[in-house]
């Protein structure tokens, strides 16, 4: 995660629902190389923690690992590294492929696009990115693949954007409506129905960045944005999942590596759904079944956290994302 700026303090609040529909988190086997800035997703049943950034002798390094978690035996396996190391790509699936887009080591950012299919690495023909970046964030709607925000120079947090671009196999990357809000980084998404969600994140500030307390919708059929009642917490490098018709918000960097874990609706905006046992920032957390696993991120300033947390989802009705959808 990027040096920490200027912060929107959390606000607290309590309701009807606060007790309700709690998760309760359990750590399984650690993560062998804990990692942050990493991209990830779910293939076949199994966690992916690809690439990502650390430190070791205050020196930062760059990950070209592909870490696997099976929650089926709790435990993590290697596979076929990365072309090269890369961190805080854009990442997402389609199908059973796994893509990022973008992403750098260092100075250096990127913008040409990598799959996982079947095991192994390739170059995505035609899948580069319009420009380059760093922060940015993916989801899957539909069988399209939409990348939103992000920085286009390493460091330089004026280089923010608001673009909204989406992408197939096969197709050219088509650039849609921007988000009418602050340009922003690091922000969560999550796609319910024909929707797309995006809840905070940071925008240039008067140091580096400022936390976003804002959130919006885009209808993928319509193309059209609508903006959502401000949330009660502005929140940067969190993430968030898709569950039936509402979404789990988790973690992420507050005024500190936050712990809170909230389920959203537009009705009633963040509710309380418990709290994490470690504060953790660039955590991205997936739904596998009916458990919602995440691994990894950022529990302190160049610390990097070592769990697998898992939890259960409360309803097992609660309908699971279609096949490439996120």
């Amino acid at each position: 995660m990027f040096k920490v700026g200027v912060l929107i303090m959390a606000a607290a609040f309590a309701g009807p629902t606060a007790t309700a529909q709690q998760l309760q988190w359990r750590e399984m086997a650690e993560l062998p190389r804990p990692v942050a800035g990493y991209m990830g997703g779910v293939v076949k049943g199994k966690l992916l923690i690809l690439g990502g950034s650390y430190w070791e002798n205050k020196q930062k390094h760059w990950a070209d690992l592909v870490q696997a978690f099976d929650p089926a035996t709790n435990s993590w396996s290697n596979l076929a590294p990365l072309p090269e190391p890369r961190s805080d790509a854009a990442s997402t699936t389609l199908g059973d492929d796994l893509y990022c887009f973008g992403g750098g080591v260092q100075k250096d950012v990127r913008s040409d696009a990598i799959v996982f299919h079947n095991g192994k690495w390739s170059k995505v023909e035609g899948g580069d990115l319009p420009e380059p970046r760093l922060y940015a964030v993916a989801v899957t709607s539909r069988g399209w693949i939409y990348v939103l925000g992000g920085i286009r120079t390493a460091g330089d947090y004026k280089s923010v954007s608001n673009a909204l671009w989406r992408w197939k196999p096969r197709h050219k990357w088509e650039r849609l409506a921007p988000l009418p809000g602050p340009e922003r980084l690091s922000h969560a998404m999550a796609v319910l129905g024909d929707d797309i969600y995006v809840f905070g994140g940071a925008t240039t500030g008067p140091q580096d960045v400022e936390n976003l307390k804002d959130a919006y919708k885009y209808n993928t059929k319509t193309g059209k944005w609508t903006k959502l009642p401000d949330l009660s917490v502005a929140n940067r490098a969190w993430w968030a999942v898709g569950v039936g018709k509402r979404a789990l918000v988790i973690a992420g960097y507050t005024n500190d590596f936050a712990k809170e874990v909230y389920w959203y609706d537009e009705k009633q905006g963040l509710q309380p759904a418990g709290r994490l046992p470690h504060g953790l920032a660039d955590t991205k957390f997936f739904r596998i079944g009916n458990q919602i696993i995440g691994a990894g991120g950022e529990s302190g300033p160049g610390i990097r956290g070592k769990w697998t947390l898992v939890a259960e989802l409360p309803h097992a009705n609660e309908s699971q994302p279609k096949k490439g959808s996120e």
